[in-house]
């Protein structure tokens, strides 16, 4: 999967000094949409179902149902982990039954259920009527809605955010950086490390590196600001970049002012990576391996 960057345009004012040097929406990241489930941050990814005449139509037509329930599916890949469902028409008792399930972005299920088609409605299936796709998807639709529901989700609470001094910041942007965002996050409800430090002896633990770069050009500087939120096995949750301008002489002179826009700007984008980590953590480890249940295998060929 590639990386994802979770971002959010926000506006931030830079002011030094007795005078305001006002720099339009300073380190703005760039704004990429979100989709949501009800109490999880992550997008739900519908998968064409097996054994069905049209797959991709009936696919589409359950992303709409989704979509209708206040849930984010779509039948693209998303850029990052993600929500599935899956399923397959499976002939039965002389009918067919739609089976379903959801998979969590670590493969654990989270959902799934079944349904009986009247033996009326058969042969439209088997011609892939639209109509009775938008029918079956409407259901299936409710019935993953109600489950997800239930479904446990991470908060932010479950984790304690280590942030380290940032690196590649010149004078005492380091250190500033690092205090404006545990501040700054703090303020917003995310449980943070108050010195950057590991975190408490058992505490789920996610790491915000910040990485800067200053490129002197004609008489300013041009500042790359990266915000990575890794977890404990060191892979990324997502990055959060910033770009702006300023003039070289702003670096040299107390960073309090410059490391709050900076670090506003980003901070709820970092609570949302944090919210997105939480909502994708690892299902409970099943009892044994012969307890887990495969996704169901493509009827046999007649």
């Amino acid at each position: 999967m590639r990386a994802l960057r979770h971002l959010r345009p926000l506006a931030a004012l830079l002011m030094l000094g007795l005078a305001a040097c006002v720099y339009p929406q300073p380190f703005q990241p760039a704004a990429i949409p979100k989709l949501t489930l009800p109490g999880v941050r992550a997008g739900l990814v519908v998968e064409p179902f097996e054994g069905v005449a049209d797959g991709k139509a009936f696919a589409d037509a359950l992303a709409e149902a989704l979509q209708n329930e206040d849930i984010g599916a779509t039948t693209d890949e998303l850029p990052g982990p993600a929500f599935r469902m899956y399923g397959e028409a499976v002939p039965k008792s002389g009918s067919i039954e739609i089976q379903w399930a959801i998979e969590d972005a670590r493969g654990g299920e989270v959902g799934g259920g079944e349904r009986l088609l009247p033996a009326d409605q058969v042969p439209q299936w088997r011609d892939g009527d639209l109509g009775l796709y938008h029918d079956v998807a409407k259901t299936l639709a409710s019935e993953a809605a109600a489950s997800l529901a239930e479904t446990h989700a991470g908060t932010r609470e479950d984790y304690t955010v280590v942030v380290p001094a940032v690196t590649g910041a010149p004078g005492e942007g380091p250190k500033t950086l690092q205090r404006s965002m545990i501040y700054l996050l703090d303020k917003r409800g995310v449980k943070v490390t108050q010195n950057g430090d590991a975190a408490p002896d058992g505490a789920r633990a996610l790491t915000l590196r910040g990485v800067m770069k200053v490129t002197p050009v004609s008489g300013h500087s041009h500042i790359d600001m990266a915000w990575s939120l890794l977890r404990e096995d060191g892979s990324e949750v997502g990055k959060i970049e910033q770009a702006n301008d300023l003039p070289t002489a702003m670096l040299q002179v107390p960073w309090g002012d410059i490391a709050y826009a900076i670090a506003d700007s980003a901070a709820d984008s970092v609570a949302d990576l944090v919210d997105h980590a939480a909502a994708t953590q690892s299902a409970p480890a099943s009892p044994s391996p012969a307890a887990a249940q495969p996704r169901p295998s493509p009827p046999p060929a007649r």
